[in-house]
């Protein structure tokens, strides 16, 4: 199988996401995400796969465990919101 071609950004979120797996399961891991993302990539006839293909293949790829890191991944400022302002702002706290 060859490796699915991935964007600058794409790279950077599949580098990050595999920064977080122990390194006994790194290359496992690794090829079930590139397997997922080539079928992906094939179904919608795209040839190189960016922030969004890549996030639904993690999704895909990863147990529920990792959701809150793909959360973080998807929109930064709503996950911020979510994580922490709860934290500091009253009005944030009654609508989490």
């Amino acid at each position: 199988m060859t490796e699915p071609v991935l964007s600058k950004e794409g790279q950077e979120i599949l580098g990050s996401v595999l920064n977080m797996t122990p390194p006994i399961l790194k290359e496992a891991r690794k090829k079930k995400i590139l397997r997922i993302l080539s079928l992906l990539m094939c179904e919608q006839g795209v040839k190189e796969a960016g922030r969004e293909l890549l996030i639904e293949a993690l999704r895909m790829a990863l147990s529920e465990l990792h959701s809150p890191i793909l959360d973080g991944l998807e929109d930064p400022a709503k996950f911020k919101r979510l994580a922490s302002d709860w934290k500091y702002d009253l009005e944030t706290y009654y609508s989490v």
